[in-house]
C-alpha cells in the first residue's frame, strides 16, 4: 500500500492558492496606483505645467573616471 500524501496534497493546493492570491493582490494595487499616476499626469499636462526635471545621473567607473558613451 503507498504511502498516504493527502495532506502533502492539500498542504501544496494551499500554498499555490496563497501565492496566486498575493500575485492579484500585487496587480490590482499596481494597477490603482497607476491608475492615480495617469491621472497625476493627465493634470499636469492640462495646465500646462512642465514636469519636475528630472536629477541628472552620471555613470562611473570603478577608477572614478565619468563613463563616456
Amino acid at each position: 500500500m503507498p504511502p498516504d500524501t493527502t495532506n502533502y496534497m492539500i498542504l501544496g493546493y494551499a500554498v499555490t492558492v496563497l501565492i496566486l492570491a498575493a500575485l492579484i493582490l500585487y496587480l490590482v494595487i499596481r494597477a490603482r496606483n497607476l491608475r492615480a499616476e495617469l491621472r497625476m499626469l493627465e493634470t499636469i499636462e492640462k495646465e500646462g505645467q512642465p514636469p519636475s526635471e528630472p536629477v541628472a545621473r552620471t555613470n562611473t567607473s570603478a577608477s572614478g573616471d565619468a563613463l563616456s558613451r
